[in-house]
């Protein structure tokens, strides 16, 4: 029964964006696979995120998607884009700006970004406290030897 529900479900893309350039590219769905990765990024992005989106339920979607943009590195935003968009993360950098901003705005304008957003930042804390953990056991594993 499992399986039926698992098959019927509509794993597809959200729809399309036609871009500036003139391309027209796919809209994914925010999958656990995607919520997991965003996750992840951001708890091994550091505290500052969390911190700054603090309060995130008042702001607007792309007040969140840009306060998180702010606060990455090139290689993080280009692991962002690569995750939320299945964008190359070799590409990523080199597409045009606008169109980046229409891919995320229609991202955002098809998936219940806030919902997602307040899972991955509690799966975020989970993931950080992880990290924390391993980290200090590492720490102490080597102050022994």
């Amino acid at each position: 029964m499992a399986t039926k529900t698992v098959e019927s479900l509509d794993l597809d893309n959200l729809g399309t964006v036609k871009l500036e350039s003139g391309i027209e590219l796919p809209i994914p769905k925010l999958t656990n696979r995607r919520v997991i990765q965003l996750a992840k990024l951001i708890a091994d992005s550091g505290t500052e995120i969390l911190e700054s989106i603090d309060g995130y339920e008042k702001m607007t979607e792309i007040e969140v998607v840009s306060t998180v943009l702010s606060l990455l590195n090139e290689e993080q935003i280009a692991k962002l884009l690569n995750v939320a968009l299945d964008i190359n993360e070799d590409k990523a950098l080199d597409l045009d700006f606008v169109d980046t901003l229409q891919l995320l705005q229609a991202f955002m304008e098809k998936s219940n970004i806030k919902k997602a957003f307040t899972a991955v930042q509690n799966m975020a804390k989970v993931f950080r406290k992880k990290n924390t953990k391993a980290a200090t056991k590492a720490a102490t594993v080597a102050a022994a030897k």
